[in-house]
């Protein structure tokens, strides 16, 4: 019994009350990386990327758009703007209960642009010990760790 009631203790401890705040945020996706290189994104691939970000994150009535980004004819491309909107969980008075949850973010491609997403959308977010692997090349590798606050 007293294992029973040592563990229903810390169950409760580790969960917390919150609840879904409305976001919106708009940022655009540089085009020249810290090692000097020059990218352009097509703007199918930004709004995927960013969606599947977000999801990973918790979020939900998640509405990406982005403009700009690699000409279809060639000749002139633009940063990817983005503009998006979603809800993401907050602890605080509410009516859901929510813990901290690990989430890993590993691809072998496109490293400068999770970066940049994941940089430009976590302070929506409860996070605690989050760590970002910069990138080495814009196509290097992603690792970026974190801890989200999650719905039981």
């Amino acid at each position: 019994m007293k294992k029973f009631t040592f563990l229903l203790m810390f169950i409760s401890a580790a969960a917390f009350s919150a609840e879904y705040k409305s976001q919106e945020t708009n940022f655009t996706i540089q085009t020249w990386t810290m090692y000097g290189s020059t990218v352009y994104y097509n703007c199918d691939s930004v709004e995927t990327k960013t969606k599947d970000l977000l999801k990973t994150l918790g979020a939900k009535n998640i509405n990406v758009r982005c403009t700009g980004g690699i000409d279809v004819f060639g000749r002139f491309h633009l940063p990817a703007r983005v503009s998006t909107s979603f809800d993401a969980l907050h602890s605080g008075a509410g009516e859901i209960q929510a813990e901290y949850k690990e989430v890993t973010f590993k691809d072998f491609d496109e490293c400068h642009l999770f970066n940049t997403v994941y940089k430009k959308v976590s302070s929506f977010f409860d996070l605690k010990d989050d760590t970002v692997r910069r990138c080495l090349r814009v196509n290097g590798r992603t690792v970026i760790n974190a801890k989200v606050l999650s719905e039981l």
